[in-house]
């Protein structure tokens, strides 16, 4: 019984002389001078490799683009217009470069101004008229006259 206690007392001394005499050999070896320059292209192969991965991971979760929605085409189905005003709307919409073309529907106003903003060298008299009928149907109305022209 006396003998194990005394190897395990002993043991760490003979694996700390072990640990010691490598570093001791470690130290004084000479070292490839070509380590150095392989340890520094792992270190950047490890970088780009990591930035690659990481703009692929972004790439995969950006947002989708949500479609915007055609409240202009909404708008003229709700109000139930005409093959003839539907593309009379559109033709003003698309001339006049509105940013939001449902906005020509609030008001008589707004109708004249988006036609004016559409035409401005030459009017369209037959135009003009469809959409003063429009208007009266839509608003009970026509439209401004001074704003037209």
């Amino acid at each position: 019984m006396t003998g194990v206690p005394l190897l395990n007392s002993v043991w760490p001394l003979l694996a700390q002389d072990e640990i010691l005499r490598g570093m001791r050999t470690g130290l004084q070896a000479k070292s490839d001078p070509w380590a150095w320059l392989y340890l520094v292209f792992a270190a950047v192969g490890v970088i780009l490799l990591l930035a690659l991965a990481k703009r692929f991971l972004q790439r995969r979760t950006e947002p989708p683009v949500i479609p915007q929605r055609d409240f202009l085409a909404e708008a003229m189905v709700e109000l139930d217009l005409s093959a003839q005003e539907r593309q009379d709307l559109e033709r003003v919409a698309l001339r006049a470069r509105l940013e939001q073309p449902a906005a020509m529907l609030f008001s008589p106003a707004n109708l004249a101004h988006a036609l004016k903003r559409a035409f401005t060298e030459s009017m369209d008299s037959a135009l003009e008229q469809r959409l003063s009928a429009l208007a009266r149907k839509l608003f009970g109305e026509p439209l401004p006259t001074s704003s037209a022209r």
